[in-house]
């Protein structure tokens, strides 16, 4: 085969080969590049998504626990923080760190956090951010330590006045301002933040002595006004200027003035009209406003308060106690242990029984308060104004357990150890 010849042919040799494979290889290697360069390109941006998500579940996260500690502070803080709550929403997508917090509070005795002021609380926080959620949880109890006052038999922010009475009290008796004794057989230790005067004191007394407090009556009615059932005026008998409330049960599951509260919490603005309570039977907590001058409790009544530490009687205003030592007796009209009100946990259907005239539990009037007759009261007697003794009375000083709502020193509600727990993410 000549030279021209094989200048014209392609020439298959192990030379040209080799030239093929390494192009192969080349292409290869690109490809393998550009495939290992997007694929690193999606590992990054996953691996940042990842981190971003990370950053905002933790985001969430912290807006939960803030939550957690914005409900704290207003239960701590505000009385009647329970009357805001509807259908157990605090809060709701509030704003908070670029993100929401919801927080909802039940009460896991009986479901019911409006029902009964000190009950524990289980509050429930959610946090949001962007698309993370976080839900965390905690429980909160009720602060048990009331005012020092309420181990007294009795106590006033103003002067007391013992005026031609014959007391016997089995606790001390205190006021901020001066005790005064007018014709007065006073057996009771009495204690004074200014002077005490007259006779006769037939136990030790003391002067200038530290003054214990008194709540005010915003703090009492806040933490009452939330949680009871109001008794509409117009329900009542008696003509438009006075209220006489004569020969009655009120009770958890009794109220002939309508509605009934399961904590047995019923609340009467008086509207300045004179209102006598006389003949009934208060399984309850009554709580009154505004009453007109001369205004009372009087006669054979029994109030007891039915939620254990609950006060049994409120007043915003003056009142005067001026009760019998006769005992509550039943009518031809009137059964006062029905089933829905057994009395000590008895019911019956006859009108033969008959009851003590006294009323056990707090008793607490913002103004002057009075007492008069034979009035018989179980549990401390506290006045934001004057207390004048009169007649003769007998006071027990019972303590309050728990302590009542409203007249607690320090935080109302603190964490419950080890309740601190995370329910969702």
């Amino acid at each position: 085969m000549n030279a021209s010849h094989r200048m014209g042919q392609i020439i298959f040799g192990p030379k040209a080969r080799r030239r093929g494979s390494a192009y192969v290889i080349v292409m290869s290697t690109v490809v393998l590049v550009s495939v290992a360069g997007v694929a690193g390109m999606m590992a990054a941006g996953a691996q940042r998504q990842a981190v971003e998500r990370t950053v905002d579940i933790e985001r969430a996260r912290l807006i939960a626990q803030a939550g957690l500690e914005v409900a704290a502070g207003q239960m701590r803080n505000t009385a009647a923080w329970r009357s805001g709550v509807t259908g157990g929403v605090m809060y709701s997508d509030h704003a908070f760190a670029g993100g929401t917090f919801s927080v909802r509070v039940t009460d896991p005795v009986d479901g019911l956090p409006a029902n009964n002021l000190t009950d524990d609380v289980l509050v429930i926080s959610e946090g949001r951010f962007n698309d993370a959620r976080q839900v965390y949880q905690r429980r909160f109890r009720a602060n048990a330590l009331g005012l020092d006052a309420l181990e007294w038999a009795a106590h006033a922010g103003g002067n007391v006045s013992f005026a031609g009475c014959t007391l016997r009290a089995y606790g001390p008796v205190g006021c901020a301002g001066n005790a005064i004794a007018t014709t007065a057989n006073v057996h009771a230790e009495v204690d004074a933040g200014g002077t005490v005067s007259g006779s006769v004191y037939h136990q030790p007394t003391y002067g200038q002595t530290a003054t214990l407090a008194v709540p005010n009556e915003h703090e009492v009615l806040a933490a009452y006004q939330g949680i009871a059932t109001t008794i509409d005026r117009n329900s009542l008998p008696g003509p438009a200027n006075r209220i006489d409330l004569n020969g009655f049960v009120l009770a958890p599951g009794v109220n002939p003035f309508g509605t009934t509260n399961q904590s047995g919490v019923y609340l009467l603005d008086c509207d300045s009209q004179r209102v006598t309570v006389s003949g009934a039977r208060v399984h309850g907590t009554l709580v009154l406003i505004n009453p007109g001058e001369d205004s009372r409790i009087e006669d054979s009544v029994l109030m007891e308060a039915a939620t254990p530490g609950y006060p049994a009687l409120i007043v915003i205003g003056n009142i005067t106690i001026a009760m019998s030592s006769v005992d509550l007796a039943e009518t031809r009209n009137l059964n006062l242990n029905p089933s829905t009100a057994p009395y000590r946990g008895v019911s019956d259907t006859d009108i033969l029984d008959r009851y003590p005239s006294m009323i056990s539990g707090l008793v607490y009037a913002s103004g002057t308060l009075r007492l008069e007759q034979q009035t018989t009261i179980y549990g401390p007697v506290l006045s934001g104004g004057d207390l004048i003794i009169a007649d003769a009375p007998v006071l027990f000083a019972v303590s309050q357990t728990p302590a009542p709502p409203g007249f607690i020193r320090g935080n109302g509600f603190a964490p419950v150890s080890g309740s601190f727990t995370r329910i969702a993410d």
